[in-house]
């Protein structure tokens, strides 16, 4: 009887563990060069397959990034989604004394894609580049399992329901 619901009590876990390990969240950096990466010179284009999608500018290679030396510091950055020369998203926090203050100033990106689609990263339209100074660096992290599918959910629900069954008859046995 003992094996019994140990096999139960596994079999509940294991349910909840596939359930935990569906909703992990995938993501890479992107680094952005402010005398490199801006329209129409150059961006960066991912493949991104379909999805829901964050953008965070994050501590890495770069922090922020500013037109001159003698400009402002500013978090900056924007997204074309399909590659197609409209801009779908952007993000600008300017006037800042250093790159601290304006990488804590960043707000995230969201997007949601229906395929697998050609995302370009860039900073913006500037002229010239030899003047700038730092970049950004992002994370773009899928963010699909943040809300699970309904069988997922159902799933779940099951392995706790088998998990709790199985703990509640072996307090009641003592």
């Amino acid at each position: 009887m003992s094996l019994v619901r140990t096999t139960v009590c596994l079999l509940g876990l294991s349910c909840v563990l596939i359930v935990a390990a569906d909703g992990a969240m995938a993501s890479m950096i992107v680094d952005l060069d402010a005398q490199v990466h801006h329209r129409p010179n150059s961006q960066v284009v991912l493949t991104l397959g379909p999805g829901a999608y964050r953008v965070d500018a994050i501590a890495g290679t770069f922090v922020a990034w500013r037109e001159s030396a003698t400009a402002d510091w500013r978090s900056q950055f924007a997204i074309d989604v399909g590659n197609d020369a409209t801009i779908d998203a952007f993000v600008q926090v300017t006037g800042f004394a250093t790159p601290a203050l304006a990488l804590a100033a960043a707000t995230p990106l969201f997007f949601s894609l229906a395929s697998a689609t050609d995302v370009a990263f860039f900073l913006g339209f500037d002229s010239p580049l030899t003047d700038n100074e730092g970049g950004h660096s992002l994370r773009v992290s899928l963010v699909n399992g943040v809300v699970p599918e309904p069988n997922a959910a159902l799933v779940f629900m099951i392995g706790l329901a088998i998990a709790g069954t199985a703990v509640r008859s072996r307090v009641s046995m003592s």
